[in-house]
């Protein structure tokens, strides 16, 4: 039996201080060694992703933006990728702009992920800004507005200012969104959810509300394409693969669409209430390092390879 292995990483693969157990690291390595085929689906970009797992010798692609899009390490190609229809783009910057809710575009071209924002930049997105400023996958396209303000240590704006960032934002951005894959807002509950409804309505998209676990007291509100998801990437992956089981990790809501499709579905202790309600498995906290001894045991259990381990 083939197994594909596909973790989460905030809050399942990554400890509470956003990096993998060196001991977990090194129960990867032996499982990854012996011929376990292990990736992750992930919210996050190849940007944080590379660095996180450069320790770890994964060699098969991950699915990165929640399954929008899979990369492979390799050769830092993209594969499968889900692009927005041009109006369907465009419906969605409406609703944004309607609400006056800040958010993240991102589009992929030419093996580079180039990021627009919509509106001013609170203090938490200039840090997320300025911690993947160098990345050599991705590229932020601000305006002179927003840059000014990244020189800025607060977010106590004129209103004058306000108004020159959303102007200058909303001329800023593409017209004709060709190559959009994902629109992506990290904001307090009492602004967020003000734009919920009317971005749920929008036919095409795969929209996700959820608390966000890095960022406590933050939403996060995404909006991607319709077959855009960690699910349906990781189905991909696995026929490409030729694996004929999936065992997946998990703690928050966007990973509930993967845990759903996989043969078995395993929740780390620290998850929320609803993803343990559906996992098969419950296993340790994130910070024990629980994924990667998980993966080690039950590769051993079902491989003929477990003498190779040296058990």
């Amino acid at each position: 039996m083939k197994t594909l292995y596909v973790s989460d990483m905030d809050g399942t693969l990554l400890n509470s201080e956003s990096v993998i157990p060196p001991h977990a690291i090194e129960a990867l390595n032996r499982a990854i060694g012996c011929g376990a085929l292990f990736t992750v689906a992930t919210a996050r970009t190849p940007a944080t992703v590379a660095n996180l797992l450069s320790n770890v010798n994964i060699n098969i692609p991950a699915v990165v933006m929640t399954g929008a899009t899979t990369w492979n390490p390799a050769d830092n190609s993209y594969h499968h990728t889900c692009h927005f229809s041009p109006a369907t783009a465009q419906e969605i910057l409406k609703v944004y702009l309607k609400h006056h809710l800040p958010t993240f575009l991102y589009t992929l071209r030419d093996r580079m992920i180039y990021i627009y924002h919509l509106g001013p930049l609170s203090v938490l997105e200039k840090d997320f800004i300025r911690n993947r400023l160098y990345s050599p996958y991705k590229r932020f396209l601000l305006t002179p507005a927003q840059q000014e303000s990244m020189g800025w240590l607060g977010d106590d704006y004129s209103q004058e200012f306000i108004d020159k960032t959303w102007q200058e934002s909303s001329l800023h951005i593409p017209k004709e969104i060709n190559d959009g894959v994902l629109f992506f807002a990290m904001q307090p509950e009492s602004i967020a959810s003000k734009a919920k409804e009317d971005i749920f309505r929008i036919p095409d998209i795969n929209p996700m509300y959820y608390f966000d676990t890095v960022y406590p007291g933050n939403v996060m509100i995404e909006a991607f394409p319709k077959d855009a998801s960690k699910a349906n990437a990781v189905r991909n992956l696995a026929n490409k693969l030729g694996a004929d089981r999936i065992v997946a990790f998990g703690d928050n809501r966007n990973d509930l669409p993967l845990l759903e499709i996989a043969d078995l579905a395993v929740a780390v202790d620290n998850a929320i209430p609803e993803v343990k309600e559906k996992a098969d498995v419950i296993i340790g906290n994130c910070n024990e390092g629980a994924v990667a001894d998980f993966i080690l045991e039950d590769y051993i259990a079902h491989s003929s390879s477990a003498q190779m381990l040296g058990l």
